[in-house]
């Protein structure tokens, strides 16, 4: 809440500050600043609008084995059994954002504030899969072997995935900009970044016997915030 006011205050001082009759569309690189990395925006004066758009690709994978032997001396039998589980997921994650940059000169080494508000947007798959391959034996003779095979998509795991993910964040940063000719300029920032989350999962159950009964209510509440600091130097296109 703290870091949406100081948003909502440094977009009201630029759009109080005097701007120039002339506009430009302006687009921009920031090599290395994960979550801020392009933008698109109109430049108003002082005041510079943006909107970006930023896609993180995430790829999960993980396989468990289980090999189970068993021997009987009296009877000379033997079992083995060998038990595979695989779990792969990946998520496609859609990050716009909306933001503004605040000139403090109109030429020159132009030193400005900087924030933007972005969300994410998750597209989630979990698939799983479970092979069991199992082997009888009478003495060193293999009497039977067989093979189990089942997979599909996990939905619980794949809800689970999508609201950890459904993030929103906060950037708040300054910097300076240098024009080294008519339309390119340099930058370099430095500012924090802030993401934020609130997951939550609830369940009941109830049983009835011939004169009593039983209710059980279990809720969990996850709360993520994470800040950290980020640098990045921009490469900026006046058209």
């Amino acid at each position: 809440m703290r870091g949406m006011c100081l948003l909502a205050g440094l977009l009201s001082v630029a759009l109080l500050a005097p701007v120039q009759a002339e506009s430009s569309l302006v687009f921009g690189v920031k090599p290395g600043a994960t979550l801020n990395s392009a933008y698109l925006g109109m430049q108003q004066g002082r005041l510079l609008p943006f909107l970006g758009l930023d896609i993180v690709g995430i790829k999960v994978s993980n396989t468990t084995t289980d090999d189970y032997t068993y021997h009987s001396e009296y009877s000379d039998y033997g079992y083995r059994e060998l038990e595979t589980d695989e779990y792969e997921g990946s998520a496609l994650l859609i990050l716009p954002q909306i933001g503004a940059k605040y000139y403090f000169k109109d030429s020159g080494i132009r030193p400005y504030l900087l924030g933007s508000v972005f969300f994410s947007m998750p597209f989630v798959s979990v698939e799983t899969s479970n092979t069991t391959e199992y082997w009888d034996f009478e003495g060193t003779e293999l009497v039977d072997h067989g093979i189990y095979k089942d997979s599909g998509d996990d939905g619980e795991a794949e809800d689970f995935a999508k609201e950890v993910l459904s993030f929103w964040g906060l950037t708040l940063g300054g910097g300076v900009e240098y024009f080294f000719s008519e339309h390119f300029s340099v930058g370099g920032e430095y500012g924090i970044r802030m993401l934020f989350n609130k997951v939550e999962d609830s369940d009941s159950s109830s049983n009835e016997w011939d004169s009593s009964s039983s209710t059980s209510d279990w809720n969990d509440e996850i709360d993520l915030s994470i800040k950290l600091s980020y640098s990045a130097i921009s490469l900026n296109y006046y058209f």
